[in-house]
């Protein structure tokens, strides 16, 4: 039986990996990156055409979906190049999703939690956004833009997205690091959220795909963590010792504001998939086996 095609675009990132991993045995998987690499298409978002390098491929486009999982960068570079990161979180996806349109291809999109202010917990799809920070604003103008674009395409909102592999870069890779080298570790303070395991997310976007979903779901684990209790708990199931500390957005000279709370309502995802969000437990003690 012929496989349908996935393209996912970012492939060679942290979210973008995973998501290839566990599409790989059921689908055929087409990775792009920027840059030349063994197994992967050449593909740079801000100069190729996507419709170029998909005819060339010769692929029906019945069978096909793309995966977005790129990003600009951390969020303190937005303010300092606006309009690069605009081209690089809005334009882009303007240009891809008017071609896959043509073509007759559906997206689906990775957004973000930040497209919310944050002054509660328990988003839902249906609540009015109003993001605070420059990223969470090119966010959600991208978002717009995907489903303006075909009504049949999806986006994926997430949270912080954390693994168990020390090789990959994510938070609990930063503070094993930091704890090992004896440094402090600095949290926001009062900040809330909702950790997910980058491999619920990559499920999550096969079952969406399986699933057939189309439109926005929210694809956040259903715990919520103060980040320096979370913190805390990682250190010492660890078995290190560091000082963890609260400070200010301002005293971490983070110039772009973040939610104090981002966690979201996931009930329209789990119950369109029957997806079981990993306990961050189970990561942490997952993260502690491979890293013996």
């Amino acid at each position: 039986m012929k496989k349908k095609v996935v393209v996912v675009i970012g492939a060679s990132g942290f979210v973008g990996r995973h998501v290839v991993e566990a599409l790989d045995s059921e689908y055929q998987v087409i990775k792009t990156s920027r840059e030349m690499r063994k197994g992967f298409i050449k593909f740079d978002v801000l100069k190729d055409s996507f419709s170029r390098m998909f005819f060339a491929l010769s692929i029906n486009p019945e069978d096909v979906v793309i995966v977005l999982c790129n990003k600009f960068g951390p969020m303190e570079k937005y303010p300092l190049d606006e309009k690069f990161a605009k081209l690089c979180e809005v334009s882009t996806v303007q240009k891809i999703v008017e071609e896959c349109k043509e073509i007759g291809i559906n997206v689906v999109y990775l957004s973000t939690s930040y497209v919310f202010s944050g002054d509660q917990l328990g988003y839902k799809e249906s609540s009015p956004t109003s993001p605070i920070s420059l990223y969470g604003h090119l966010k959600l103008e991208a978002e717009r833009l995907v489903l303006d674009a075909d009504r049949h395409n999806l986006i994926l909102r997430l949270d912080k997205v954390i693994g168990a592999r020390r090789g990959e870069k994510h938070l609990f890779t930063e503070w094993y690091e930091t704890a090992l080298s004896g440094n402090e570790i600095k949290c926001i303070k009062d900040q809330n959220f909702s950790p997910t395991f980058v491999s619920d997310i990559a499920l999550a976007v096969k079952l969406s795909i399986q699933h057939r979903l189309y439109g926005l779901y929210h694809c956040v684990n259903t715990e919520v963590w103060q980040r320096v209790e979370l913190a805390r708990y990682f250190v010492e199931f660890m078995g290190l010792s560091s000082k963890i500390s609260e400070y200010s957005l301002e005293d971490l000279g983070l110039n772009e504001p973040r939610p104090m709370s981002s966690g979201l309502n996931s009930e329209k995802l789990i119950k369109a998939t029957k997806l079981n969000f990993t306990k961050i437990i189970d990561v942490i003690e997952d993260f502690k086996y491979q890293n013996k």
